[in-house]
């Protein structure tokens, strides 16, 4: 659907850079158009909305508490969705080892793209991590958020330490061609 290679970091890059450019007013048209561009490309919206909430949530929260009222939060969580949707699409409909050669071909140096390639699919590990945590911990009787952090951070870690051997064992370098 041409959303693969630089045709689809492009796109999504300059939809990306109309959804920041856009005055905040048009938010919730901008919101809608993009829900519809990605149900076009066939990514589930219920799935891209849940992965974009908390950081939009988040952002409408805090300028609610700044002062700004209950219309400028709204309009800015919306407006954090449409920026981050793009992104989303992009990434949902191309596998990482496109991403990395789209990225090197646009003179991305290989360590970053590489890096990157990787960081994208543990977000969606780490969500589910953060799930299974917080309902055991429920299951506990705990409500402390570090009965949810440490067990993160142990998993992060330890998860991080095996990837680092992992590519060490296979004898990745950022200089020569794998």
């Amino acid at each position: 659907m041409g959303l693969k290679g630089k045709a689809g970091l492009a796109a999504a890059f300059i939809l990306l850079l109309a959804a920041i450019l856009t005055p905040l007013e048009y938010a919730p048209v901008v919101f809608i158009i993009f829900l519809i561009w990605g149900a076009y490309h066939r990514v589930s919206i219920l799935t891209a909305l849940v992965a974009t909430v908390f950081f939009s949530i988040t952002l409408g929260i805090s300028a609610l508490i700044l002062g700004f009222g209950i219309e400028h939060s709204i309009l800015t969580s919306l407006r954090a969705i449409t920026i981050l949707l793009p992104v989303y699409v992009y990434f949902s409909y191309s596998s990482m080892q496109d991403v990395m050669e789209t990225l090197e071909s646009v003179g991305v140096p290989k360590d970053f793209s590489f890096m990157f390639s990787i960081t994208i699919p543990y977000a969606h590990v780490l969500g589910r991590k953060v799930q299974f945590v917080n309902i055991a911990q429920q299951c506990r009787g705990s409500r402390s958020p570090w009965a949810v952090i440490m067990p993160l951070l142990n998993f992060v870690f330890e998860r991080a330490r095996m990837l680092a051997i992992s590519i060490e064992c296979r004898g990745w370098s950022a200089e020569e061609k794998s």
